[in-house]
């Protein structure tokens, strides 16, 4: 009987010891290299950057859209803020049914955490936060806003951010977009010497 309360007792103790190591484990947060970075800007691809509704129309359409920011080169750095946007232009833009429309965005710096990096494939996955696009022109205004979720692939230097915005506060649109319309944002811009990695 002694043993059997003795082996009892070892096997809970391994099981705390099991269960605390992987609380350890759940809470520890991966920590990133990155290089080839520094100052960042970048150019859509490919051109003309065309951004959908829920049933495949083209909303808006723009010759031309980049991405500025920073990215802090060194090892064991956190997935918080491990790139900073200072802005997306957008140029050459139209709304349906081709009218010169403004595209900006709401709040400036955005930044990107980092959550998982696969080292199979070299891509890192993230998130954007409080991204929020503002549509202008003289018949229509109305704001898409949401999360980006973001890939970087170190292969081919491509940053893609992407995610379904609802759209609200709208005005006037010609009944176009209404609000809980949903944009399919998804752009990707080339980043040419950016290299990211996490153990």
């Amino acid at each position: 009987m002694r043993r059997i309360f003795r082996t009892a007792a070892a096997l809970a103790m391994a099981l705390c010891v099991l269960l605390g190591l992987g609380a350890t484990q759940a809470v520890a947060s991966p920590v990133w290299t990155v290089s080839g970075g520094g100052a960042l800007s970048a150019t859509a691809t490919p051109l003309p950057v065309q951004l959908l509704n829920a049933s495949g129309f083209v909303v808006f359409s723009c010759t031309s859209s980049a991405v500025t920011g920073n990215a802090p080169n060194g090892t064991a750095l956190p997935g918080t803020s491990l790139i900073t946007f200072s802005g997306f232009p957008f140029s050459g833009c139209t709304a349906a049914p081709g009218v010169a429309s403004t595209l900006t965005i709401g709040t400036l710096p955005l930044t990107l955490t980092a959550t998982a990096y696969s080292s199979a494939t070299g891509i890192t996955t993230g998130v954007v936060p409080g991204f929020v696009l503002i549509l202008q022109n003289t018949v229509c205004t109305a704001r898409f806003s949401g999360a980006l979720n973001a890939t970087y692939d170190n292969s081919t230097h491509n940053l893609t951010l992407q995610n379904k915005l609802p759209a609200s506060g709208v005005t006037g649109c010609l009944g176009l977009i209404n609000n809980g319309d949903i944009l399919n944002y998804t752009i990707t811009y080339h980043l040419t010497t950016l290299h990211i990695t996490s153990p």
